[in-house]
C-alpha cells in the first residue's frame, strides 16, 4: 500500500509513448499494457485496486469511488456518500472492503454498493493516508501524524497503535495478522511481529546509494518473509537529474542496500517472487527480472505520471495515472 498524492503531487509531461516490448526467454517474455481509461480533468485519484481478474476500485477526490466487474473494460461510479477526499482502498473478495481519506473511514459489506462512514473525534486536519487488511477482521490504517489505527473486528471498532514517530504513516504491507511494515515519510520503515502492539524503527536515511538517493518512502512490498523492497521519490529534490534508489532486504530488514532505478519518481511496487516484479513510476511502467537490480520501462506515458499499481498474479495487473487514466496488462 502506497502513500498517497496527498502527501507529494508533481505531474510528469512525457513526450515519448511506448508500449513495444523486446525478445526475451520465454518464461520472462512480458505482456501487454493496453490503454483502458481515459484522463479525468475535474479530479485527482490516488489508489486503484483488484482482487481478481474482474473486480477492481479506484478511489479520488470528492468521495470518488469506481468500481469494474469486467477487468477494467468499463468503470461505473459507487455511491459513497461522502465528499472527502479518498486516498486508500482496500477489499478481502468481491464483497468486504474499506476505503480511507481526509478525516474518515469507510466500510462496505456488498462491493461497494453501500458505505457506512466513521469520523474519528480530534484533529481535524488529521488524514488517513494507507490501510491494510491481512484477513476480514484484521487490519490497520496509518495517518499523517505518525498514527496507527487497528482493528480486529473487520472495522467496527479501531484501537490507537504507538509507532514513536510523528511522521506521517503512508504505506504498509501484512504478511499475516502478526507481521507487518509500515513507512514513515521521515525515512523510516516499522516492523511489527506481533500485530502492531510493538513497533521497532530502522532509519533509512544513511544507506549508501551511489549516484540515486533515497527520496520519500513511498511504497513498501515484501514476496515472502524475508524479500522486501522500498519504493522512494525524488521528484521534488533539488538535485540535479536525481535517480530514485530503492532500499532492498534479503535478511528480514536485519539489513538493508539500495537497488538503483531510471526513474526520479516510483510510487508503487509489486513482485510475483523474488525476482520479477513491477513499479508504477513517473515515467511510466517499469518491470524487472533480477529481483530489481535492472529495470526496463514497459510502458510509457505520455501524459500523467503513474500514481498506483494493482496486480492479482503475473498474468494480471492495471495501472492508474493521478488523473485516472487506466493501464491494463494483458498476457497472451
Amino acid at each position: 500500500m502506497k502513500i498517497p498524492t496527498a502527501i507529494i503531487f508533481l505531474p510528469f509531461l512525457v513526450l515519448v509513448f511506448s508500449c513495444e516490448h523486446t525478445g526475451e526467454p520465454e518464461w520472462q517474455t512480458p505482456g501487454t499494457w493496453v490503454f483502458s481509461r481515459a484522463a479525468d480533468s475535474t479530479r485527482f485519484y490516488h489508489a486503484i485496486q483488484f482482487v481478481d481478474a474482474g473486480n477492481g476500485w479506484i478511489v479520488g477526490d470528492s468521495g470518488t469511488i469506481l468500481h469494474t466487474s469486467n477487468g477494467g473494460t468499463s468503470w461505473e461510479t459507487q455511491q459513497s456518500g461522502t465528499t472527502a477526499s479518498l486516498w486508500s482502498v482496500r477489499f478481502r473478495g468481491i464483497h468486504n472492503g474499506w476505503a480511507c481519506g481526509r478525516n474518515t473511514i469507510g466500510m462496505t459489506r456488498d462491493g461497494g454498493f453501500s458505505w457506512a462512514w466513521q469520523y474519528p473525534a480530534g484533529d481535524s486536519l488529521r488524514g488517513f493516508l494507507c490501510l491494510f487488511f491481512a484477513d476480514e477482521l484484521s487490519g490497520w490504517i496509518g495517518d499523517n501524524m505518525g498514527g496507527i489505527l487497528h482493528t480486529q473486528d473487520g472495522g467496527q471498532t479501531w484501537i490507537e497503535q504507538a509507532t514513536g514517530t510523528n511522521f506521517a504513516i503512508g504505506a504498509m504491507q501484512f504478511l499475516d495478522a502478526s507481521e507487518g511494515w509500515a513507512l514513515s515519510v521521515g525515512g523510516s520503515v516499522l516492523h511489527t511481529l506481533d500485530g502492531g502492539a510493538h513497533w521497532a524503527s530502522t532509519d533509512l536515511r544513511g544507506l549508501d546509494c551511489g549516484s540515486a538517493h533515497i527520496g520519500m518512502p513511498r511504497d513498501i512490498f515484501f514476496s515472502d518473509q524475508s524479500t522486501g523492497w522500498i519504493a522512494t521519490d525524488m521528484s521534488m529534490s533539488s538535485t540535479m537529474d536525481p535517480l530514485a534508489a530503492m532500499p532492498y532486504t534479503a535478511d528480514a530488514g536485519s539489513t538493508w542496500g539500495c537497488l538503483p532505478t531510471p526513474d526520479a519518481q516510483v510510487n508503487a511496487i509489486w513482485f510475483a517472487n523474488r525476482s520479477l516484479g513491477w513499479a508504477a513510476a513517473g515515467r511510466g511502467i517499469m518491470r524487472t527480472t533480477d529481483g530489481g537490480s535492472n529495470w526496463e520501462y514497459e510502458c510509457e506515458t505520455p501524459t500523467y505520471h503513474m500514481i498506483d499499481l494493482s496486480m492479482v498474479d503475473a498474468s494480471h495487473g492495471w495501472a492508474l495515472t493521478f488523473r485516472g487514466e487506466v493501464y491494463t496488462y494483458v498476457r497472451p
